[in-house]
């Protein structure tokens, strides 16, 4: 039996999905309190795709697409905190 192979930009299509639903529950901006740098959604996903473990989930995604995976580690990614001006 031969299973049919997924092309990397079919994964990176599904990651692309995920990040703009995961874009959807964030902030527009996000604030680097160490670098007093300011990254847009396009510069967040900039650097993840830069980013090793990016990396490893496109090139580990040939045969069977695990899309709960894929979330996870995009979830995972885009985790942040939340501060206030108390």
């Amino acid at each position: 039996m031969c299973e049919s192979y997924i092309s990397p930009q079919q994964t990176i299509g599904i990651i692309d999905t995920t990040i703009r639903e995961i874009f959807k529950r964030c902030p527009l901006v996000l604030i680097d309190v160490k670098m007093g740098r300011l990254y847009d959604a396009a510069e967040r996903t900039r650097i993840l795709k830069a980013e090793p473990t990016f990396k490893e989930l496109v090139s580990s995604t040939t045969v069977r697409l695990d899309k709960a995976r894929i979330t996870r580690v995009v979830a995972k990614y885009f985790q942040y905190v939340m501060f206030s001006h108390v």
